[in-house]
């Protein structure tokens, strides 16, 4: 699906719902790729995955299945699934902006090609329900995808089964043998989703905020103490607290929430990378070198004697 997606999207910044299930093709774990040119959003129902995906700050992920989580539909440019069922992938397709929108998404487990009867209803669903025109039938590394674009629904009253059965009997584009790209004309538009969140936060999330909370609080009980003029210094956020980190203007024990002491120090390591500026067509109009800055924290466990690195 990576060829897919990427002949979809080019390099331009989108809107990417993903099922977490298609970041791993279950043979050497490497499915499709993130990039730094989409703004990506996915679920996944794996917490291990969930839980190293949040490490990303380039991500929005929540942990969770279609019952457990709460997306607003109709935002995203292209949303890329592996549907266990026709529910599932409802809930996918709804997601994709109302025009032009995408849905890229294996088949195998809605429909066979040899049942007409359950193809036919997949089509009116698609046609009836979503407003989903699908436009290829494409294989890549043996396995068979359907790419569909959402468009009014008027304009879907004239389609009927024998053009989506068609795509079955038409010779199959394989990106994994050549360099193919889909492209659609219509540049579907996107919006962030006002809501994208578990209905319940998992125990392991709030773990993370509680213990970045109590480190940055630890860092300033003294600031916070009222002063003369009756007021108060407010915590810095976590990208101030790595700046003073990282200048070594902070120097001290601190006491963890869970009784912990530690010492913890800043450094900063500079880096430049490469990264290419796009056209509206997605063509590559120049190279620009871009200065990273990574904050590194380091520290030493007091309580148990042990050097950690406490993240980048």
């Amino acid at each position: 699906m990576k060829a897919i997606i990427n002949g979809l999207l080019g390099r331009q910044r989108k809107g990417v719902f993903l099922d977490g299930k298609v970041l791993v093709d279950g043979t050497d774990n490497r499915g499709v790729e993130l990039l730094e040119s989409w703004a990506s959003f996915i679920v996944t129902d794996n917490e291990k995955q969930a839980k190293d995906l949040f490490n990303n700050e380039s991500v929005h992920v929540i942990c969770g299945d279609r019952t457990s989580v709460e997306v607003s539909s109709k935002w995203a440019s292209l949303a890329a699934c592996v549907p266990e069922d026709e529910t599932e992938f409802g809930f996918y397709a709804y997601r994709i902006s109302e025009f032009g929108g995408m849905i890229v998404y294996s088949y195998e487990n809605l429909f066979s090609t040899d049942d007409e009867y359950a193809m036919k209803e997949h089509f009116k669903r698609c046609r009836d329900v979503f407003g989903i025109r699908i436009e290829y039938h494409i294989q890549e590394d043996g396995k068979r995808y359907l790419v569909g674009r959402r468009m009014h629904i008027n304009l879907l009253t004239f389609l009927e089964f024998d053009d989506f059965q068609k795509l079955f009997v038409e010779p199959i584009v394989d990106t994994s043998l050549v360099e193919t790209k889909v492209k659609f004309k219509f540049q579907p538009v996107w919006s962030r989703p006002e809501k994208f969140s578990e209905k319940e936060t998992p125990q392991w999330k709030n773990d993370f905020f509680f213990a970045a909370e109590a480190t940055s609080s630890s860092f300033f009980d003294d600031a916070v103490k009222p002063k003369f003029l009756g007021g108060a210094i407010e915590i810095p956020n976590h990208e101030q607290l790595a700046v003073l980190l990282a200048s070594g203007a902070i120097d001290k024990e601190v006491t963890l929430e869970d009784g912990r002491i530690v010492i913890l120090k800043g450094t900063e390591r500079l880096s430049t990378k490469d990264k290419i500026k796009y056209d509206l067509e997605g063509n590559p109009v120049a190279k620009i070198e871009q200065q990273v800055r990574n904050t590194l924290v380091y520290g030493l466990d007091m309580t148990n004697g042990e050097f950690f690195e406490l993240g980048e």
